[in-house]
């Protein structure tokens, strides 16, 4: 596994936690026994699907990993990080939308 994804993976968990109303999704090209066996050993609390055939990777346009998108209620992309976000710029944003 990336190692930005393993120092992202952590945070946005203790987002979905304290956040109830936010909807975080991880989403993962990779194979399914690969991901599986990462959340194993590393659990999170919010959703992981897998992206078969990369086309939400390819409709999002990812260029890097991770990619983070905050959209908000009506579909708008307002935050985007490619690589470990500044954290606290993704929880500003957040903290923001979620008002």
């Amino acid at each position: 596994w990336c190692k930005p994804c393993a120092i992202t993976t952590p945070h946005l968990d203790k987002l979905a936690k304290r956040h109830p109303t936010l909807h975080v999704i991880g989403i993962s090209d990779e194979d399914r026994d690969d991901v599986a066996g990462y959340l194993a050993k590393h659990p999170v609390n919010y959703p992981q699907v897998l992206d078969v055939g990369s086309k939400t990777s390819r409709d999002y346009l990812i260029q890097g990993l991770p990619t983070v998108y905050v959209i908000d209620t009506s579909g708008v992309v307002r935050y985007t990080a490619v690589g470990v976000p500044d954290f606290d710029e993704l929880d500003a944003e957040i903290l923001t939308l979620l008002k």
